[in-house]
């Protein structure tokens, strides 16, 4: 009985955690596959309000920021492969010694159980890792490409940060937020 406990207790434990996973492209953002999205988007009011056109060129920069992010990042199954392996080898060696000072605690019993909880959270750790090293490096380049001269010259009073948790920019749909063009006079 008690090991079937302890193995419901790992379940709903493996449960709880990887739960967060389904938020995609929620918390982990970063994962997500539309380089807008990874971004927040301000306008400067004296430039007047953001427009269709100014919300165009910047998703245009943070999708292009998302794939020279992408060539040059860590895999993801590297940087969660990684953070698991060092979860589940402090988690047993955490829950083996522990366990010593637990009455009746058995370390051939918790030592795996609790190891195992370590790499699942290592590994959840790595994606949040990685989700948060993408929509920083999206937002920060986003940021840097409307900085630059040209760029500015195009959308001025525009800038770009990065989005740790999903935004509601989308490449390809315009927010309501968003105003029409001016008409050319």
């Amino acid at each position: 009985m008690t090991s079937n406990r302890r193995t419901w207790g790992l379940v709903l434990m493996s449960t709880l955690v990887l739960g967060g996973c389904q938020t995609v492209p929620g918390p982990y953002n970063g994962l997500g596959r539309d380089g807008a999205s990874m971004v927040y988007v301000h306008k400067n009011r004296d430039y007047g309000p953001m427009t269709a056109e100014d919300y165009g060129v910047v998703t245009d920069h943070a999708n292009d920021c998302l794939v020279d992010g992408r060539r040059q990042m860590a895999s993801l199954g590297e940087t969660s492969g990684t953070m698991a392996a060092v979860g589940a080898v402090s988690g047993s060696i955490s829950g083996s010694v522990v366990t010593q000072f637990i009455p009746g605690g058995r370390t051939s019993v918790y030592g795996p159980y609790i190891g195992t909880m370590g790499a699942i959270n290592g590994a959840v750790g790595g994606l949040a890792m990685q989700s948060s090293a993408m929509s920083n490096f999206v937002g920060g380049c986003t940021n840097g490409d409307l900085s630059d001269e040209r760029t500015r010259a195009k959308v001025p009073g525009v800038h770009a940060y990065p989005a740790p948790v999903r935004s509601n920019n989308r490449t390809g749909r315009v927010p309501p937020w968003i105003t029409a063009a001016p008409a050319s006079e």
